[in-house]
């Protein structure tokens, strides 16, 4: 997990990849009480980089959980980075956003945050000041959908 704070993208990027892998062997009850938590802690750290590297985990381990997963831990983390200062932060939540609507649409039980959650956070970042966070949160509209 320390890996994941590295100053280098790509040793973080491959973390992140790792953490897909042991969620695939190890199940995902194993991730929901061992990986998840300490991914979802970054998210409130002062350094940017620790929170982009919580959107980037999240969304590379998010195909590999559930549908409840997404749900209950992960979409709350990110509604708090929806109105994080820094740009690059908040475009990457929208960019996030597009995978974990795949996965939400699985489950019966969660295809309506789609509508409730999902679609009004990318219209709220298509209003953003930064012209990047709008392109991106657009992007995403399209792509879901397209989907």
């Amino acid at each position: 997990m320390s890996w994941l704070g590295d100053p280098v993208f790509s040793i973080r990027e491959a973390a992140t990849i790792n953490l897909k892998k042991l969620t695939e062997v190890f199940g995902v009850d194993w991730a929901r009480s061992t990986i998840i938590p300490k991914i979802l802690a970054m998210a409130n750290h002062p350094n940017y980089l620790y929170r982009m590297t919580t959107i980037f985990a999240i969304t590379t381990i998010a195909p590999s959980v559930t549908a409840e997963i997404v749900r209950d831990l992960i979409l709350p983390s990110l509604e708090g980075l929806v109105n994080d200062p820094i740009p690059n932060i908040r475009f990457n939540v929208a960019k996030s956003l597009e995978p974990l609507t795949l996965v939400l649409r699985k489950s019966e039980d969660t295809k309506p945050l789609e509508a409730s959650i999902i679609r009004p956070t990318l219209a709220r970042l298509e209003e953003d000041l930064d012209p990047d966070v709008r392109y991106f949160a657009h992007r995403s509209l399209a792509a879901i959908d397209a989907a």
